[in-house]
């Protein structure tokens, strides 16, 4: 029973270590902070398949605060931290659910927390309030926001189910028994 407590252990850290890493590279490179956050995202699926229980939240509240930590005012930390680092363990719940309710649900939370994160980001980077001539711009990066999460979200099942029925067996892991 400890050894493969161990293991769940050593995988969630590696999870941990490489979710904060795919950030870095984030917040490096200002352009990818939003690929970057949903690629670290994966992380905490994949802990939901393979360690399952609390794995997965610790796996959250331990990236979410080292970013916190290493860069308090980044997007990259505000979009994990708000969104992207949760909303894997959520999404797993809510599969569970007949699939429209499913799916009005996952966007009702990820509205949430655009909200959340706009108005963040308003008082953390002292944005201004737009000018009448620019006020197209929030509804239109709503919309793309709105797109964004769409393909996010089915490009998170695509490749949950290609991990789950092709690569697990491919790279042996189905083996590896880690529950």
């Amino acid at each position: 029973m400890k050894r493969i407590e161990t293991k769940k252990i050593a995988l969630a850290s590696l999870f941990c270590a490489l979710s904060v890493i795919i950030c870095i590279i984030g917040c490096v490179f200002d352009m990818a902070d939003l690929a970057a956050t949903a690629a670290a995202s994966v992380t905490v699926a994949l802990a939901g398949i393979e360690l399952r229980g609390k794995y997965p939240y610790l796996i959250y509240a331990v990236t979410g605060t080292l970013l916190f930590l290493l860069f308090p005012t980044s997007t990259v930390t505000l979009y994990f931290i708000l969104f992207f680092g949760y909303y894997p363990i959520i999404r797993g719940m809510l599969m569970k659910l007949p699939k429209l309710l499913s799916m009005i649900l996952k966007f009702a939370v990820f509205n949430a927390a655009i909200v959340a994160i706009f108005f963040l980001m308003k008082k953390l980077l002292l944005f201004e309030d737009a000018e009448t001539s620019e006020a197209w711009l929030i509804p239109a990066l709503w919309i793309v926001a709105n797109i964004f999460f769409a393909v996010f979200d089915f490009s998170l099942n695509i490749f949950m189910m290609a991990y789950v029925k092709v690569f697990r067996q491919k790279w042996g892991i189905d083996k590896f028994m880690l529950h």
